[in-house]
């Protein structure tokens, strides 16, 4: 036979799978996993904020180069905008009030950036074409092969072989 006093009643019922229990399980007294959720929901929201201001920084560049290298023609503009601004340029230093690329200042900065190499502005005069390393400064290579040709310069050279 058994017992009538040792039949108990169960303290709680388990939770079946469409219900959830309203509380954390009760080892979690002193709320530490509550601030493990916490401090994860931090990391993902700072980690989601780190990769907006990236992009943000990238539109924003783009539109530096855009003010940099456009406006009226009497307006200071760069033929390259990588010219002055580069990764290191502080766009806040470039905003206006309302935290907004200000042109104002873009073209300010233009103009200090330009001091003394006025070739990186286009103001109409198209820019010197850069030299050709391949191509001889001095003529030297047609002077060395005098009224030769080429080839006869190459079957000349490996004559002697």
């Amino acid at each position: 036979m058994t017992d009538p006093d040792a039949i108990t009643e169960p303290d709680s019922v388990a939770p079946t799978p469409d219900t959830e229990p309203a509380t954390e399980p009760a080892t979690d007294t002193d709320g530490s996993g509550e601030a493990a959720r916490r401090r994860r929901q931090l990391r993902e929201v700072e980690h989601e904020r780190d990769g907006m201001a990236a992009r943000l920084d990238v539109l924003e560049r783009a539109e530096l180069a855009r003010i940099a290298t456009t406006g009226d023609v009497d307006d200071p503009r760069l033929l390259d905008a990588r010219d002055v601004f580069g990764p290191e340029t502080d766009l806040d230093a470039l905003r206006g009030d309302d935290g907004a690329l200000d042109p104002e200042k873009v073209r300010a900065a233009i103009v200090e950036g330009t001091e003394g190499r006025p070739h990186l502005r286009a103001d109409g005069k198209p820019r010197p074409p850069r030299p050709n390393p391949a191509q001889s400064a001095s003529g030297e290579s047609a002077d060395r092969l005098g009224s030769r040709s080429a080839g006869q310069a190459w079957s000349d050279a490996l004559a002697g072989r």
